[in-house]
């Protein structure tokens, strides 16, 4: 789902050029036995490393289009998408090896993964407006962020690690400290880390509330059955860590000589009191991905 124009790109795709092109790509059926690791991170997500304009990757048409358009669905999305199209579109895994000009960004390797669709795919979509079910992502109090959301400006710059308090890490600071979440080290890389069956962290640095807003739905324990829209007006870049309790059974795991971890908090609590932020149920229209065609891919 994207909140954008159906006549507009979204925001991401004019920054990054608009449009873009391998030098040279080719697609073959993977492996079942041996998948190819992928050195660009294939999702919506923001991690990413520099490749020098090297692209490697082994996933379904599903995830490759995930990760061309941005696409951040739920379950109920996913499903509704999958019943239009032929089975081979989220079971079979195609390797892509393609050269790029010079270093792209992850957001130009999008781009460039939408013109090889069209080409080797002939996938054709459109945005369609629909008034759906939503979450709205405000605050619990207007305005007020919580102790682990702050305005980007007011951390550290993002050549400098990033410990709870703003001051520089130390060497522990990767790692939750009194029951409290961290700052990820670095900016632009995602934090999202399953600690134990009863323990997560995610944060992000130098992130925007509609990215959080967008990224929630998939998180555990159980994914939203709706899209979250961001409301809280906020525009401008974020630092944001917090941990929750990813099992769906939220019952403390205590003994008589034990006490709960203060971190195994349900993810509403976290967003609550970590984040300052709540979601309320509502409507609003906003733009469904369709898929008018979709082939299996020519011989390279």
């Amino acid at each position: 789902m994207h909140a954008q124009s159906a006549s507009r790109p979204p925001a991401w795709q004019i920054e990054a050029g608009g449009k873009a092109s391998f030098e040279v790509a080719s697609i073959k059926p993977s492996s079942p036995d041996a998948p190819l690791p992928s050195n660009v991170p294939i999702g919506p997500q923001v991690n990413f490393t520099p490749t020098g304009g090297l692209f490697t990757a082994d996933a379904t048409v599903e995830r490759y289009i995930d990760f061309a358009y941005k696409l951040f669905l739920t379950p109920a999305q996913k499903d509704a998408l999958r019943a239009t199209l032929p089975k081979w579109f989220s079971k079979q895994r195609f390797v892509i090896k393609a050269r790029a000009q010079g270093d792209p960004t992850k957001d130009q390797y999008r781009l460039m993964m939408q013109s090889l669709l069209a080409e080797r795919f002939k996938l054709s979509v459109h945005f369609e407006p629909k008034r759906l079910p939503v979450f709205a992502l405000g605050f619990v109090k207007e305005g007020k962020f919580g102790p682990y959301l702050r305005l980007h400006t007011a951390g550290p710059s993002c050549n400098v690690p990033a410990a709870p308090d703003g001051s520089p890490a130390h060497a522990t600071s990767d790692k939750p400290i009194n029951g409290t979440p961290e700052y990820p080290f670095w900016c632009g890389g995602e934090t999202a880390i399953v600690l134990s069956p009863r323990l997560a962290e995610w944060g992000i640095r130098d992130s925007t509330m509609a990215y959080l807003a967008a990224d929630l739905p998939g998180l555990p324990p159980t994914p939203f059955d709706r899209p979250i829209v961001d409301e809280t007006g906020v525009k401008e870049k974020i630092d944001f860590a917090m941990v929750w309790n990813p099992s769906s059974d939220q019952a403390p795991e205590t003994t008589p000589e034990t006490q709960r971890d203060p971190r195994e908090v349900s993810m509403e609590e976290a967003l609550r009191n970590q984040l300052g932020l709540k979601l309320r149920p509502t409507e609003a229209v906003i733009d469904s991905f369709i898929i008018d065609h979709i082939e299996l891919p020519s011989e390279n």
